[in-house]
């Protein structure tokens, strides 16, 4: 049978599983780790921003595992309303017919057959 971990033993263990041992690796990765998860929510926030609704799809559960707010706005659903849901959902597949049409449609589509037209300048 173990025996009991005293007081400070348990308090020394405990600082050393939460990273504030003397050698810890974990105080030479946070800021690193810190400056990561600044560049992503940098990232996040760029996606956001645009014009263009981006859809991260799980293959084998055909669920949505990430959607930008713009892809929510298109759909015209909180962003936790969509994430984990199948594609396949009665309220959703209405939403992206819909929203299909509109991208195949002759008069969005610009001259060079592309969903998009881009402004152009002449001179």
């Amino acid at each position: 049978m173990k025996k009991p971990i005293e007081g400070g033993e348990q308090d020394e263990l405990l600082a050393r599983l939460i990273g504030l041992g003397e050698r810890s690796f974990q105080k030479s990765y946070y800021p690193e780790l810190q400056r990561r998860v600044a560049e992503l929510e940098r990232f996040r926030t760029l996606l956001d921003q645009g014009n263009d609704g981006i859809f991260l799809i799980h293959v084998p559960s055909r669920g949505i595992a990430d959607v930008n707010q713009t892809g929510c706005r298109m759909l015209g659903f909180s962003r936790e309303d969509l994430l984990g849901r199948p594609l396949d959902q009665p309220p959703l597949v209405s939403s992206l017919r819909s929203l299909l049409r509109l991208a195949i449609s002759p008069s969005v589509r610009g001259p060079s057959g592309t969903c998009c037209t881009w402004p152009t300048t002449t001179g």
